[in-house]
């Protein structure tokens, strides 16, 4: 780009001076006429939309020369920057399992939860009273029973493994 805005003043000049101005008066207006070439190759990026490339370059040059200035700094935020995107990766690992991907199991909007309400106002089924219901039902494929205690998981009756 720089070649060509000079060849362009360059031919601006020479017909300058073939129209009887000296030398040097013609490379002078030829230079006021076309302003400075970096400025032109400036507005000509610009005009391209590749303006962002160097104030991309420019700023990796600041960071560049930040870092070397304090490599402490650099070492704490390249940390914090794993540590999060660690965390981040990890949550939605457990989310990812947990809420969006399917029941394992088929037909999950056929799936009920039947209990029943003690005196006390919580809804536990007994052991007894689950295999009188297993015993007894007509109107499902299958029962289970799951229940917790003190923080303890145990699994009365478990469904078979589905097809």
């Amino acid at each position: 780009m720089e070649a060509e805005m000079r060849a362009h003043m360059e031919a601006y000049a020479a017909d300058l001076e073939r129209a009887g101005v000296p030398r040097g008066e013609a490379e002078r207006r030829a230079h006021l006429e076309f302003g400075s070439i970096e400025r032109v190759k400036e507005e000509c990026r610009q005009s391209l939309g590749l303006h962002w490339f160097d104030e991309l370059h420019a700023d990796a040059r600041y960071a560049t020369r930040a870092r070397r200035k304090s490599p402490l700094f650099t070492v704490a935020a390249v940390l914090a920057l794993g540590i999060g995107i660690g965390a981040n990766t990890a949550v939605f690992s457990v989310a990812n399992v947990v809420l969006l991907r399917p029941l394992p199991y088929g037909e999950p909007g056929r799936r009920v939860r039947i209990y029943e309400i003690d005196k006390n106002g919580r809804g536990q089924v007994s052991p007894a009273n689950f295999l009188d219901w297993v015993e007894r039902a007509h109107s499902w494929e299958r029962l289970a029973s799951v229940g917790y205690s003190a923080g303890i998981h145990r699994n009365l009756r478990p469904f078979p493994s589905d097809p």
